[in-house]
């Protein structure tokens, strides 16, 4: 994603443009939302340039199970009835 002047940009558009640390990178316009762009680029970025510019994968809000199957397991919390109730 990169911010831009909405009107100077439209879906499609061919981009180009250093990173930094002297990296040129192109691609296109993938969609607009008010003075953002998607860009999708012509090689994908190596993922030591894209934390270098400051993504951060989403955490999650806390630690997820799953079985073999790849379901979700059963919260592990305590119920207020438990199983002698």
């Amino acid at each position: 994603m990169i911010e831009a002047d909405r009107a100077s940009l439209k879906p499609d558009d061919i981009v180009a443009f250093i990173l930094p640390g002297n990296h040129p990178v192109s691609g296109k316009v993938a969609w607009l939302r008010d003075s953002c762009a998607g860009i999708v680029f012509e090689k994908p970025l190596h993922d030591a340039i894209v934390k270098h510019i400051g993504f951060r994968p989403r955490a999650e809000p806390h630690e997820v199970f799953k079985d073999q199957f790849g379901r979700t397991s059963p919260s592990l919390t305590p119920n207020s009835k438990g199983p002698d109730a």
